[in-house]
């Protein structure tokens, strides 16, 4: 590895204990393409004094990128792949999912499928 780095993923697969038939998956990702005020601020001419507008959008930019998915679970157990960029961070949560949805709504029926 040199300080160019190598650019590759890292990926990883967990296989982790959770009771019930579907488990929801909740990461927070913060790398150098999903997450970088650094980037902005230097995209923005690195300026020494930030309007109330550049402010807030570093502060925007420095949030975390988060995506929600759900996945069976499979014998007693939740599959859970995890993908981080070089110099990347990803926290993930898994719980299971019971559903009580309003029984006049059906999720798949508003998304067309």
């Amino acid at each position: 590895m040199t300080l160019e780095g190598t650019g590759e993923d890292i990926c990883r697969t967990y296989q982790l204990p959770i009771e019930g038939k579907e488990c929801f998956i909740l990461t927070k990702t913060v790398d150098e393409a999903t997450c970088n005020p650094l980037k902005l601020w230097h995209a923005m001419g690195e300026p020494s004094s930030l309007s109330e507008e550049q402010k807030k959008l570093l502060k925007e930019a420095a949030k975390p990128f988060v995506e929600a998915d759900r996945a069976a679970v499979q014998d007693g157990c939740a599959q859970v792949n995890i993908t981080a960029r070089e110099n990347g961070v990803v926290y993930f949560e898994v719980k299971a999912v019971e559903d009580k949805s309003d029984r006049g709504y059906c999720y798949k029926r508003v998304i067309g499928k």
